[in-house]
C-alpha cells in the first residue's frame, strides 16, 4: 500500500518539477471573484470566533495562508506551516509571498500530504485548498483528522469533474495539470462525509466560470457588475435547484472535527 502511495507522490513530484503549462487559465482571471469574497467572510467569521494568535495552522500547499489568514486578521498565528512535496512549488509560494511584500512568512517544509510528520491532535485548523484532488483522497483525510484537534476546522477547495464541458476542457488541455490528479465526483465528496460527518459544501462557479473569459473583452466599468450578476444568478439557481451544484466549477468544503 504505501509504496503504491510513494509511486503516485514520487509522479507528482517530477511532474511539478517538470513544470506545467498553465497559461490557459490567464483568460479566466476574472472567475472566482465573488466567491472568494463569500469564503474570506465565512472563513473571518468562522475563525473570527478563536483567537489567530493561538492557532497552529497548517496548510497543504504553499500560499493560500495568504488569502485565508494573512488578508483577514492582524495577528499572526502561534504557528504557520506549508508543506508541499515539490521544491519548485515551494520556492514559488516563497516568491509570490516576498512580492507582495506579507508581514510574516509560514515555516515551508518539503513533505508528502499522505504522511504528515506531525503529533496527533496538532491543529486547530488545516488548509488544502486545489490539494486534496492530487492526493489518495482517503489517506490523506484520515491523517488530516489525525492531526486536527478535537475542535478542530478544516477548509477545502477542489475542482470538480462532473459537468461533461469541465471534463471535455481537461481532455484538451492535459499540459495544465499531472497525469495523477483527479478532481472531485459525486464519490469524493462522499467519502469526505463518511470520515467528517459534519461537514458543509459550497459549490462554486457555473456562469461566473463559463463566462469569464468574454469578461476580458468588457469595458472595465461594466465587468465588476457583469460579474456581480452572474454570481447572482449563480446563487439563485442554487437556491432553487439545489444537486444543479453538482455541474459547477468547484466546490468549498468546511468541516468541523466534531460538530457545528
Amino acid at each position: 500500500m504505501k509504496s503504491k502511495k510513494a509511486s503516485r507522490s514520487e509522479k507528482e513530484f517530477q511532474q511539478y518539477e517538470q513544470g506545467l503549462d498553465r497559461k490557459l487559465w490567464k483568460y479566466f482571471k476574472f472567475a472566482g471573484l465573488e466567491e472568494k469574497r463569500f469564503r474570506q467572510k465565512y472563513v473571518k467569521n468562522l475563525l473570527g470566533k478563536k483567537k489567530i494568535k493561538k492557532l497552529k495552522i497548517l496548510e497543504l500547499g504553499g500560499s493560500k495562508w495568504v488569502e485565508i489568514v494573512h488578508d483577514l486578521f492582524e495577528d499572526k498565528p502561534n504557528e504557520l506551516i506549508c508543506i508541499n512535496i515539490s521544491p519548485s512549488e515551494i520556492n514559488l509560494a516563497k516568491k509570490e509571498a516576498k512580492s507582495i511584500h506579507t508581514r510574516y512568512k509560514p515555516t515551508w517544509i518539503e513533505m508528502d500530504a499522505h504522511y504528515l510528520e506531525f503529533q496527533d491532535n496538532y491543529f486547530d485548523v488545516v488548509i488544502g485548498y486545489g490539494m486534496l484532488h492530487h492526493l489518495d483522497l482517503e489517506i490523506a483525510l484520515h491523517e488530516i483528522k489525525r492531526v486536527l484537534k478535537s475542535d478542530g476546522i478544516a477548509l477545502f477547495r477542489e475542482p470538480l469533474d462532473i459537468n461533461p464541458l469541465l471534463t471535455f476542457a481537461r481532455f484538451l488541455t492535459p499540459k495544465a495539470r499531472t497525469t495523477e490528479e483527479i478532481p472531485f465526483k459525486k464519490t469524493h465528496l462522499k467519502k469526505i462525509f463518511e470520515i467528517f460527518p459534519n461537514s458543509r459544501m459550497f459549490f462554486e462557479q457555473f456562469l461566473t466560470f463559463f463566462l469569464s473569459p468574454i469578461f476580458n473583452f468588457l469595458p472595465k466599468i461594466f465587468i465588476k457588475k457583469v460579474i456581480l450578476a452572474a454570481y447572482k444568478i449563480d446563487k439563485l439557481i442554487l437556491k432553487s435547484f439545489p444537486s444543479i451544484g453538482y455541474l459547477f466549477r468547484s466546490v468549498f468544503i468546511v468541516i468541523k472535527k466534531n460538530s457545528f
